[in-house]
């Protein structure tokens, strides 16, 4: 017996790419059938295709067996909501009632309602459904019984179909665009009765070089044209636009440009304002929509006056058009000039509407209501034909998903006009796009990469390569975003550049303004940048391009942060789903930036960047808006966790903004969600869950909030630490005021040999013998570092802190155990310490360590040791040594560098020493002397990263004997260093009510709340000077420092 050849599996970007070779049989008028025995059987395997596609509705098609055979033997495979069907395809001459039998019942084998288990074939594809699909007409009465009584033995058990020549015809009658691209044109116009579009092409070589008009023979025409212009203008006039007109049906557009302007001259020099205000007005126009820079020149503001009709309501509208890009400009006054432009039949009128409806679609502005406009585009429709057409509904479909309605419902009968071919493929790629657009927005992931696959093969039938390239784009980006697979992700990208970035585009412009915003941006040109990125944005969103639509958001925000215009560039951010420049721009905001209507964008890339905005700003949300905000943020979440979705950052981020909102989360979100988290908190050890770090910052919210849930919070945070659930221990230590009742707890744990445990009741400074014990390991672990010699590799961290705090911890414990005195044991390990800082033989990461541990040390070291130690540091400070991995790393931060090692650890090192300088000094000359060396880095502007936050600290030590003129530090640039500024004004003797203002006025809230502490604390009678400050901060914008005010009498 002949081996059976293996499965040849086809793809349906292959099926839909085939094309007949074979010439057809010229059609007769309105013919019944299609010539299928014509095709040949790899091109009938197509239209079968394209049935199950496109008029069944099956998804994920492939093709099985040996493709192109006189008998068939190809069997396509689709799926429909979740359920296999297989059509068998034959192009047979002719079929008889055995032959469908055998057909049937090879496949299905006996029925499995009325056969026994054992009794069964093997069915492949474990299918619910089987189609017969032939060539043939069946008129045969025998092969119809034959088929009813196959679907009655196969009842309940699988469905059983038969699409013959006549079938397929009968489907295919409404889908010009699939005859077209299968039997040709001609067959198209006969059999569906609807022509199918040109694709338009590119002017002739030739005539680019040279002169258009001499090409085509109309020269010696616009020699008279020039001739006449002298002595009778509108004559010229009329020449003139007879040759524009020729030269755009050959597509010179520019060309023709030239001659409608000098048209536009010669009708106004003759007294013709109101058609010299038309062809300007459709200069302006057509300006618009090719994308050339648009702006209304003297000429049509000097016509619209004179010229009658709608001319005035037409430059309204114009003038709005080209505000836009740069300005944008009040909808209501713009729609009542249209009403008057529609209502007067104008030509101009549905152009117009639709420049206007884009934009506004295309700003999706919250306090745009543009019901009118709608109303507007409405009316205009039916009038129109062609792609402007499908663009005006394209927007009304939007216009109707943002008022509410799904995507499906509002793209219903596009979508059904589209896949029947009564809308040209060329303009239905369009519809896909925007479809899948719109499905996309509404987190309807897999039905938005289906639009998008029926966009790629529409746009490559028609050449659109450009198109194609963005919906492969789209199905990238979404099949990241719906985790559909690596695989899926990388080929759709893989193919996208296959295609490149030259292919034409539907909705194409002049020029490419992705590359006009990105120079101007390289070129700090603002205006530039800001309209060419906004050119982009309307480019692509019009398009239905999803992943290039944010690049353009994103980078339309980069503008706008680079202008100061914070409240845009984050909204563009948002919208672009790009969260870390949102959180970004937003830390510089004064006052809360409203994205709480992105919140209701389904989309999980624009929510949860919306989300995480919101949290990061949750202490500026006022307090008359908490409420409806977490109500918002309660739902996401709940959703998400009861959908199994807690992974997905639209959860993460919403509950880690419920969890900001601290003692401000409302009783109800708590009532709602800690069940759920409760949930979430048991599992195997050492596992963690995506939304841990968020759900500790909500148990800490209700517990700091005293909620009625707060009993139930504190457990479910004991159970999370209990299961060393990451960040559990460390927001335990931080609530030791709101959970003195787990004291016993932690301590029991403790006695156990738990390192956490000992740590939280060290940091609770509790008295128990676990803490003195870890403090002598943990000491002698630093003891046994080796110092002064060469070694052949370096831990990535140390304990040398953790010891320190441990160390300080054991101060005035009365369980100390026996052996050497704590004291005398903190006096070695300072001085291995110092020693360790004085290594060169090792890294300056650690040494910074080893540092930062002697500075927790000094407060409880004895005079004589501190005033060594102090001496050693600061001889240690002009110049620290380098070890040659700190020589590396620091080469590596070189900007042509390609990889950054350690960005900040060995620079450090100075900062460090030099803060431990300070805490060590114990007369005002060493104070002084920490102080010459501190304030030639408070004095420049720019800061080596995180050393503004060690600067602060050395002023903050200082402040006792040497206090840092505030002068130098009330404007530093560095937040950190302005925050200790204020605490140092609070501790002088004598305060300067002047700059009491400044920091009211400053822009960081912890400047201000340390203001209104420090307010708090002043006697009442010098307190009264500062009453207007005090009123200022009861109404500032952050509820910390309103909630610090109220503790001012």
């Amino acid at each position: 017996m002949a081996a059976r050849l293996p499965a040849e599996e086809i793809r349906l970007s292959a099926l839909v790419s085939r094309r007949s070779e074979l010439p057809l049989t010229p059609p007769l008028s309105a013919p019944d059938a299609l010539p299928f025995g014509e095709l040949s059987p790899p091109v009938f395997e197509r239209v079968v295709c394209e049935v199950m596609w496109l008029v069944d509705g099956m998804n994920d098609i492939r093709g099985y067996g040996r493709s192109g055979q006189d008998q068939g033997g190809l069997d396509l495979i689709g799926r429909r909501k979740g359920k296999t069907h297989v059509y068998q395809v034959r192009r047979i001459v002719s079929l008889s009632a055995p032959a469908l039998r055998a057909a049937v019942t090879d496949f299905t084998g006996p029925s499995r309602t009325t056969t026994p288990e054992e009794g069964w074939s093997e069915r492949r594809f474990n299918t619910v459904r089987f189609v017969l699909a032939t060539g043939c007409i069946v008129d045969d009465t025998a092969v119809e019984d034959e088929l009813v009584a196959l679907q009655e033995r196969y009842q309940d058990d699988i469905d059983v179909d038969l699409y013959d020549a006549r079938a397929l015809s009968r489907f295919l009658r409404e889908r010009p665009s699939i005859v077209a691209g299968v039997f040709g044109p001609e067959w198209a116009k006969a059999f569906c009765g609807v022509e199918t579009p040109p694709v338009p092409s590119l002017p002739h070589g030739y005539a680019l070089l040279n002169d258009p008009l001499e090409h085509l023979g109309l020269a010696d025409a616009l020699h008279r044209a020039q001739q006449l212009a002298e002595t009778e203008p509108e004559p010229a006039a009329e020449l003139f636009g007879e040759l524009a007109d020729a030269l755009e049906q050959a597509s010179f557009t520019g060309h023709a440009r030239q001659l409608r302007t000098r048209q536009r001259d010669l009708l106004a020099s003759a007294g013709q304002a109101d058609a010299a205000f038309t062809v300007a007005a459709k200069l302006m126009l057509d300006r618009y929509e090719s994308g050339d820079r648009m702006f209304v020149d003297e000429h049509l503001k000097r016509l619209a006056p004179d010229a009658g009709g709608t001319a005035s309501d037409i430059y309204v509208v114009l003038k709005a058009l080209a505000d836009w890009f740069e300005y944008g400009y009040d909808l209501p006054p713009v729609t009542t000039a249209l009403e008057t432009v529609v209502q007067a039949c104008d030509p101009l009128a549905a152009r117009l509407v639709l420049a206007v409806i884009e934009q506004i679609v295309v700003d999706e502005h919250p306090d745009d209501h543009p019901s009118r406009l709608s109303d507007l585009a409405s009316e205009v429709v039916p009038s129109q034909t062609g792609l402007l057409r499908i663009r005006l509904e394209c927007c009304l479909a939007d216009l109707a998903v943002r008022g509410g309605q799904s995507p499906e419902e509002s793209y219903a009968d596009l979508d059904r006009r589209a896949l029947s071919g009564r809308i040209p493929e060329r303009h239905a790629v369009l519809v896909h796009m925007r479809r899948g657009r719109a499905l996309a927005l509404a987190d309807l992931g897999s039905e938005a990469i289906e639009a998008y696959r029926r966009a790629v093969l529409a746009a490559t039938r028609e050449g659109l390569g450009g198109d194609a390239r963005h919906a492969l784009r789209s199905i990238s980006y979404l099949s990241d975003q719906y985790n559909v697979g690596f695989r899926e992700s990388s080929q759709a990208m893989l193919s996208a550049r296959t295609v490149g970035a030259k292919g034409a585009r539907l909705i194409d412009l002049s020029f490419n303004p992705a590359v006009s915003a990105l120079e101007a941006l390289v070129d700090d040109k603002l205006p530039d940048a800001s309209r060419a990125a906004h050119q982009w944005l309307w480019q692509d969103r019009i398009s239905g391009a999803l992943t290039d639509e944010n690049l353009a958001h994103q980078r339309y925000g980069e503008v706008f942060n680079r202008a100061g215009e914070t409240k845009h560039a984050v909204r563009h951010f948002v919208l672009a789903g790009r969260r870390k420049d949102a959180l970004s721009a937003t830390e510089s905001a004064c006052e809360f930036l409203d994205v709480c209507d992105l919140l209701e964008v389904r989309a999980r890339w624009v929510c949860s960047a919306a989300a995480a905005v919101i949290g990061q700003q949750a202490d500026l949300i006022p307090d008359d808006a908490v409420a409806g905000i977490a109500a918002r943020l309660t739902d996401i979440v709940i959703t998400g966790l009861q959908s199994e979705l807690a992974g997905l950052h639209p959860v993460m981020q919403a509950l880690g903004a419920l969890g900001a909102l601290d003692e401000r989360l409302p009783a109800t979100s708590a009532q709602q969600v800690l069940p759920l988290l409760i949930e979430c908190i048991p599992r195997e050890p050492n596992i963690s869950r995506h939304i841990d770090e968020q759900m500790l910052a909500f148990l800490g919210a209700c517990i700091k909030a005293e909620l009625p849930v707060a009993d139930r919070a504190i457990q479910a945070l004991m159970d999370a630490w209990k299961l060393d659930v990451n960040g559990a221990e460390s927001l335990l230590a931080g609530l030791h005021a709101h959970v003195p009742s787990a004291v016993p707890a932690v301590r029991e744990r403790a006695q156990q040999g738990h390192r956490g445990a000992t740590a939280v009741l060290a940091d609770w400074r509790v008295d128990d013998p676990s803490v003195a014990e870890t403090a002598r390991e943990l000491a002698d672990t630093v003891l046994a570092e080796p110092v002064g010699t060469v070694r052949p590799f370096y831990a990535m961290g140390t304990v040398a802190r953790q010891c320190a705090a441990f160390l300080i911890a054991c101060e005035g414990q009365s369980t100390v155990d026996a052996g050497e005195p704590i004291r005398l044991l903190r006096e070695r390990v300072a001085a291995h310490l110092l020693l360790w800082a004085q290594d060169l033989n090792d890294t300056a990461d650690r040494r910074s360590e080893a540092v930062r541990a002697l500075s927790i040390l000094a407060e409880t070291l004895p005079a004589p040791v501190r005033d060594d130690m102090f001496k050693r540091l600061m001889g240690l400070y002009p110049n620290p040594g380098e070890h040659p991995v700190d020589a590396f790393d620091r080469r590596t931060q070189h900007p042509l560098s390609r990889y950054k090692i350690n960005a900040q650890g060995d620079r450090r090192l100075p900062a460090e020493i030099l803060y431990a300088t300070a805490v060590f000094a114990n007369t005002t000359e060493q104070a002084m002397r920490v102080q010459q060396r501190l304030l030639p880095h408070l004095s420049h502007a720019e800061q080596e990263r995180g050393h503004g936050w060690l600067q602060a600290q050395t002023m903050l030590a200082l402040d006792r004997l040497a206090p840092t003129p505030t002068s130098l530090t009330v404007n530093h640039p560095s937040k950190f260093v302005r925050q200790t500024a204020v605490i140092c004004w609070g501790h002088a003797d004598q305060r300067d009510p002047s700059l009491a203002r400044v920091f009211a006025e400053d822009s960081n809230t912890s400047v201000r709340h340390n203001l209104a502490r420090i307010l708090a604390e002043l006697p009442p009678g010098e307190r009264l000077k500062y009453e207007a400050i005090t009123e200022r901060l009861r109404t500032d914008n952050s509820a910390r420092v309103r909630q610090a005010t109220a503790q001012i009498p």
